[in-house]
Parts: structure tokens; sequence; C-alpha cells
């Protein structure tokens, strides 16, 4: 394919059984204008015969000569082969539903430099108890501690360009250096209101041992049968977990130090660890709610301590307007 729209760059590791899996994720996107650049680091195993198999042209496959020990080597072979105007990634273990491209193309259709959707992180608590929390971009301030997986990621080819390179000196987070690289040149972004990507940490599965679970494969194969049913069912594992988290959010707006946020998460899992719903954090927890409350409305403020009736778990008709 000398000119398709989309280069999708997949670096792989001795994962021939995993790396199928992926590329047929990719192979049935209902957005056909792509090339697979498919990059081993150093590959031993079977990869090759696991892509030349599918027989497909717009799969190209190449073997870098030693390993590197990180994704980037091969990223950056993977670019420099590609046509593309747009560039995807993808982990040789993570998988895409049908319409990350298509939705991604689209997200990046109003001139911006980058985009991204929302990702899954399947850990092995996900199988009995849902994902635990899923990957998105975060503010200007947070983007040191991003989670973000690259295979949620779309840029255009000449924004990489003034990003540079992926970094092949660094032995771990080479995705972190990278879009902190790429949020220092006021990068313009797009994204997507999908659920397109779901990631299977490396750390957890451990997919290089041959007798690894392979959680990819009935996941596939949900996504083949009804991939509307699989995304509302891992988003509503998602929010149900959520839910029941204690509330904390930090406004991108906020200039409070790395320190005084440890602090408060400190206090909230003091906080919970203790018992939200025990006497007195409860009546102290339902005043400054409702104090606060009453104060972004404009109102009068809430008494200064709790009072009787916040004892008993009621409240005064005043405080629910």
């Amino acid at each position: 394919m000398p000119n398709p729209l989309v280069t999708v760059v997949i670096p792989t590791y001795n994962c021939a059984r995993t790396l199928k899996l992926a590329l047929v994720s990719v192979l049935a996107q209902d957005f056909a204008d792509f090339e697979i650049q498919v990059v081993g680091d150093g590959c031993t195993d079977d990869s090759e015969a696991t892509v030349r198999a599918l027989n497909d042209p717009r799969v190209s496959w190449t073997n870098l000569p030693a390993n590197s020990g990180t994704p980037s080597a091969p990223r950056n072979e993977g670019q420099r082969r590609g046509h593309g105007t747009f560039l995807a990634y993808l982990g040789h273990d993570d998988l895409w539903f049908p319409w990350h491209l298509s939705s991604l193309v689209a997200a990046m259709g109003q001139g911006q430099d980058f985009a991204y959707s929302l990702g899954i992180n399947y850990s092995r608590t996900t199988e009995t108890e849902g994902p635990r929390f899923a990957f998105t971009l975060p503010a200007a301030n947070a983007v040191k501690t991003a989670m973000l997986s690259p295979s949620n990621w779309m840029m255009t080819r000449a924004f990489a360009q003034r990003v540079g390179p992926w970094n092949t000196q660094l032995a771990s987070a080479v995705d972190k250096e990278f879009l902190l690289r790429a949020w220092e040149t006021g990068m313009q972004t797009g994204r997507t209101e999908r659920l397109s990507a779901i990631k299977f940490p490396s750390w957890e599965w451990e997919p290089y041992r041959a007798s690894a679970a392979c959680p990819q494969a009935p996941l596939l194969q949900a996504m083949q049968d009804d991939p509307l049913a699989l995304e509302h069912r891992l988003l509503t594992q998602l929010a149900t977990h959520v839910a029941g988290q204690p509330y904390q959010v930090r406004p991108a707006e906020d200039s409070r130090s790395e320190f005084s946020w440890s602090m408060l998460y400190l206090r909230a899992a003091l906080m919970t660890a203790y018992g939200r719903q025990r006497w007195p954090l409860k009546q102290l927890i339902e005043w400054l709610e409702t104090r606060n409350a009453r104060q972004a409305r404009g109102l009068e403020s809430a008494p200064q301590h709790p009072g009787p009736h916040h004892a008993t778990g009621t409240r005064d008709p005043a405080d629910v307007r």
C-alpha cells in the first residue's frame, strides 16, 4: 500500500501467540485505509511465520538484528518504514475494538496533532472483579504521571517528527517520556468518546512464557461476536468500581504541590480505613458537604458545627436546595 492514511506500528518480541490476536483485531477494523508495520526486537520465535501466514499485503514484517529491551527501537523503525499520514500504535498483546481507527481518524479531522481514545487496563483482577481503571490523558500538571497506553494514541507523522524519535537510552517508562516531550511542544489534542482499546499489562500476564494465561483469546472472541455488548460490559464494570471509591478529583487548574496532594490522598485513605459511616466522621462529612454546597449556590453558610439534626442523619430542608 504506497499511500495509506494510517501506519499501524506494532513492536514485538517473542510473543507470536498474542501478536496474532492483536493483528486479527487490527484486520477487523471498520476502517480499511491502513498498513501495518510489525517490527521484531530481535525475535527468535515464530513471529515472522505468524505474520506471513496472514497473507495480507497490508502487513509488513521486519526483524531488528538484536534485542534492544524496550519498544523504542522497533517503533522508530516502524515509523521510518511506514508511509501513512497518521501513526497509530498497538502493543503486541493488546486488542482494538473494530471502531478504534475510524474514531481516532475522525478525532484527528480538525487539524489535531494527537488524538487518543479511552482504554481499559485488563489486569488479573479484571476477570473476576472487572476493570480497575481506564487510560486517559491527564492535565498538563500531571503529565509526568500519565497513564495513557500508546495503544490508545494516534498522531500525525509530521508531529512525531517534531517531537523526535522514541528514546532508546531509557530502560523503562519510554511511553511517558515520549508523551512528556509531546506535551511540551504545545500539541493540539483530540479525543474519542468511545472505549476502543484493551491493554493487558505484561508485568501481570507474562506473555513471554509459553505456559502463561492468554486472556486475549476469549476477549477477542467476545469482540468478534458482539463488540457493543463487550464494550457495555467493561464500561459498566468500570463504572461500578469507580463509584465505590473515595472521591478524589484533581482539578486541572489546581496548583497545589505534589506533597499537598499526597497528604490529601493519605487523609482520604485514613478516613476510608476508619469508616466514613462511623460517628463522628459521617456527621462531619455531611456538614462539610452541606456547607460547601450552600456556599457554591450563594446561600448563607451552614451552622459552624454539626448540629443535633446531623447526628440523626437528617438535614434541614434548606440544605438540599
